[in-house]
């Protein structure tokens, strides 16, 4: 008898734990022209240099729509990124359920993406 309310209580903790999970979603477009950008990476957390197989990590398709599902409320960092373009960081309260998140990323300079791109060198 005490096995089947303590997996009841198990059941009930699993739920509530659950039910303060949230779904981020949005999209992502270029500041210029507005439009949709195709395999830019969206993550969270503050150090947002993890690659795709991170949980809390998404690409972009086709339309630019991303979906970062089972986030943790409170503030979340959301970095957005794709190469020739400024990162953009923005902080969202999540709260339990689902929120929307769109994104802009502005065109970088030669100087601003060194880190992405690096020059060719000749072998002597």
């Amino acid at each position: 008898m005490i096995f089947r309310y303590g997996a009841v209580l198990i059941l009930a903790g699993a739920f509530a734990c659950m039910s303060r999970e949230s779904t981020v979603t949005g999209t992502v477009r270029d500041g210029f022209t507005g439009d949709p950008i195709h395999r830019a990476l969206v993550s969270t957390g503050v150090d947002s240099n993890s690659l795709a197989t991170h949980p809390d990590t998404s690409w972009t398709d086709s339309l630019g729509h991303f979906t970062l599902p089972r986030l943790q409320g409170g503030n979340q960092v959301i970095r957005a990124r794709f190469i020739g373009y400024i990162a953009a960081d923005s902080v969202l309260t999540v709260a339990p359920g689902s929120a929307q998140l769109d994104i802009t990323l502005q065109r970088s300079t030669p100087a601003e993406y060194h880190d992405f791109v690096r020059p060719a060198t000749s072998p002597p």
